[in-house]
């Protein structure tokens, strides 16, 4: 990298990595990983960005071949989740802006990725129906909140799962999930990352909400199906709703 001529003028190269690589690196949740995703700015290169990325893919290829490394031990394949919001440029500063530099010198710069962007990112691979989930994604989300809760010291909102949402391509973070996290969170903090979700009745119906009062997305509610615990607002009281039956008990 430093005999490119290519890449001479954009020394030190920024780069935002995501991943097993972040969680060797800031995280220390794992001892390994096997590659290094990784995504830059391309409106820094402007008409340069393609002879950038190949001279980048070039160099990754020579250091995959000398050291007997996979050849995708380096890759963006990232990319294409930055293809589902409106400015990717804007994930990229946000990264910067965390000041988590997970590598560094006069070449070469590697940021991690917004925290709550990749949380968001995992936990959406964690819920698709029929995936076999890995215990690492599992790590790397409850080490991630964790993190979130040590910054902010404050309870997390539902609605950071949904800030980077910008398309309906996939299906938003989903309650269910959001429970599970806060579970395995507080078996390792004793602390309530999330507020619970429950559901409310109203003279309007019944609604199925987050317990600060947040509104979910009516496609991310579950089945109504046998019997539900379930907060009477006007009341405010809890009763128990046969939704089979469509009894109050």
């Amino acid at each position: 990298m430093s005999r490119s001529t290519i890449l001479a003028p954009y020394r030190p190269l920024e780069l935002v990595s995501s991943g097993g690589f972040v969680s060797v690196m800031h995280l220390q949740n794992r001892i390994s990983t096997h590659d290094l995703d990784f995504f830059p700015n391309e409106r820094t290169y402007g008409r340069h960005h393609r002879a950038v990325r190949e001279e980048l893919l070039r160099l990754i290829a020579k250091v995959a071949r000398n050291l007997r490394y996979r050849s995708d031990w380096a890759n963006d394949e990232v990319k294409f989740f930055l293809t589902l919001l409106n400015d990717p440029e804007a994930l990229f500063n946000e990264s910067k802006r965390q000041m988590r530099a997970v590598y560094q010198n006069e070449y070469l710069a590697i940021y991690a990725v917004k925290w709550e962007w990749v949380l968001a990112r995992k936990l959406k691979r964690l819920q698709r129906p029929g995936r076999y989930q890995k215990p690492q994604d599992w790590l790397d989300c409850v080490s991630i909140t964790t993190l979130l809760l040590d910054r902010d010291r404050v309870q997390l909102s539902p609605s950071l799962l949904r800030r980077y949402d910008h398309t309906n391509v996939e299906t938003p973070v989903r309650p269910k999930i959001v429970v599970e996290l806060s579970s395995r969170v507080r078996q390792r903090t004793n602390r309530d990352p999330f507020p619970g979700s429950v559901w409310v009745y109203t003279r309007r119906g019944f609604h199925y909400q987050w317990t600060t009062g947040e509104s979910i997305p009516h496609n991310l509610w579950p089945p109504r199906r046998g019997r539900v615990s379930v907060y009477i607002a006007h009341q405010r009281q809890w009763r128990i709703f046969d939704f089979r039956r469509q009894i109050w008990l």
